[in-house]
């Protein structure tokens, strides 16, 4: 009897101890997965966040590029508005200029015009007499060592040995001056007569004569006329659009070329 009740206390021990035992497993399976279960969710709340931060990263970025492309746009927009006003001014002042050409040649017509009959006397000095004119006096200069017979309209006195003087019809003025070299067979005076030249005639003989002393300085012989220089036989002519001395391609043929 005794072993039968020592038999079930130990099988109830026994039995005892394995129920104690899957309770205990039980309970650490349980921990276990408790503990999984707490560290699992904080993983997925970071990765989130990560993805949200980057996304909002990426719509930060975007809306920047839209804003530069927008910014770049008006730039250009504004260059191309600068480009056509500076198109625009540009025409406006090449107008301005052909105007300002225009009108300056109609005075420098003008000015010609109203020279056209003068010439220039330097180097002599007139003295008139009683009820005697400036006119009269330069006419009798002109009959006595020129040979002329020519009237003259006006006179003005520059200086005490220079004279503009108007001469009464073109034909006689281009007489005098042809003969004014004549002039130069007096050596005891220095008297030269000169076309009555607007101040931009004045600026371009003034560069001919320039250059016609650098050639004699070269040995070349030289002959100034009105926009013309003639070096050595060879004639070089005054181009008003070039503004510079051109030679002439045909060549005129002096006296005593044409008979060789």
């Amino acid at each position: 009897m005794k072993k039968q009740e020592e038999s079930d206390v130990e099988g109830y021990s026994t039995d005892d101890s394995r129920k104690r035992q899957r309770e205990e497993e039980e309970n650490n399976d349980t921990k276990k997965k408790s503990k999984k279960t707490v560290r699992t969710p904080p993983k997925k709340k970071r990765s989130d966040t990560e993805m949200e931060d980057l996304k909002s990263m990426i719509q930060k970025l975007m809306e920047e590029v839209k804003e530069i492309r927008k910014e770049n746009h008006k730039y250009h927009e504004i260059l191309d508005k600068l480009a056509e006003e500076n198109k625009e001014i540009k025409r406006e002042n090449n107008e301005m200029k052909t105007k300002m050409q225009y009108m300056e040649d109609k005075i420098e017509q003008m000015e010609r015009h109203q020279k056209k009959n003068n010439i220039v006397i330097y180097g002599m000095e007139l003295t008139k007499e009683k009820n005697e004119t400036l006119e009269k006096k330069l006419e009798e200069w002109i009959k006595n060592n020129l040979g002329i017979d020519v009237e003259i309209e006006s006179v003005y006195k520059i200086n005490k040995e220079m004279y503009v003087g108007q001469v009464s019809k073109y034909e006689k003025k281009i007489e005098i001056m042809k003969k004014k070299s004549c002039l130069r067979e007096n050596e005891n005076r220095k008297i030269f007569i000169t076309n009555d030249l607007t101040k931009k005639e004045r600026d371009i003989q003034g560069w001919i004569r320039e250059e016609a002393n650098a050639e004699k300085e070269k040995g070349n012989k030289v002959r100034i006329g009105y926009k013309k220089l003639t070096i050595n036989e060879k004639i070089w002519t005054w181009n008003s659009k070039t503004y510079r001395l051109e030679e002439q391609k045909e060549q005129v043929k002096r006296p005593q070329d044409s008979k060789n």
